[in-house]
């Protein structure tokens, strides 16, 4: 077949492992600072809720989240990781035990969530309302994107805010530079995200104090 020899460049992904030049957030870097400010109010019993997808994100999101807890010496008992088919509402199954699990006694159930995406977040706080436990007295709940909505739910969510502008602007100078013929000094760009703390986070205080 024919074959065009034109510049390729993957955005929103690390494509570096087929030698491809990409432009993404570092989706580790955010979730490290997501499970560290989790672990600084207090919190010690965790839920990660993540889409159960084979997309690099969302598996590097999920890395994160696993490794951060066992470098902060956080037991595997303590852990839950529930991945969820549907990204925008969760799976039956996965509500089930997240209901299971949040019915708990205090000082057994989990006390902080943290969602791999803005909609699983969402959905957390819609199961979380439905069993009356306090956001985030009882319980902190944090998600990944924040479009505009995040500040207006009730409470407005902690969230991370990916670099979607410069994203896009370091794309297109990257794709530039690789239309004149000169290679990139690295294969993959990767820009911080920002940790947005709002009202869905607070310090871990047990019934007896």
């Amino acid at each position: 077949g024919l074959q065009c020899h034109l510049p390729v460049l993957v955005l929103g992904a690390d494509a570096s492992a087929w030698e491809i030049p990409s432009v993404d957030s570092d989706n580790q870097q955010g979730v490290r600072e997501v499970v560290r400010l989790l672990l600084e109010l207090g919190h010690r019993r965790f839920i990660g809720l993540f889409a159960d997808q084979n997309a690099l994100n969302t598996l590097d999101r999920q890395r994160a989240f696993l490794c951060e807890l066992e470098r902060q010496g956080i037991p595997e008992t303590d852990i839950w990781l529930f991945l969820s088919q549907d990204t925008f509402h969760l799976d039956p199954a996965v509500g089930d035990m997240l209901r299971a699990l949040l019915g708990l006694p205090e000082g057994r159930r989990p006390t902080a969530i943290v969602g791999g995406g803005f909609y699983l977040a969402m959905a957390a706080l819609q199961v979380v309302s439905e069993m009356r436990l306090p956001v985030p007295a009882s319980l902190s709940v944090t998600g990944f994107d924040d479009p505009p909505s995040a500040a207006l739910t009730v409470p407005p969510l902690t969230t991370l805010r990916q670099p979607l502008k410069q994203m896009g602007a370091t794309a297109i100078t990257l794709l530039w530079e690789l239309m004149q013929g000169r290679t990139p000094s690295e294969l993959c760009v990767k820009l911080p995200i920002e940790l947005i703390v709002r009202q869905t986070t607070a310090p871990y205080t047990s019934e007896g104090g």
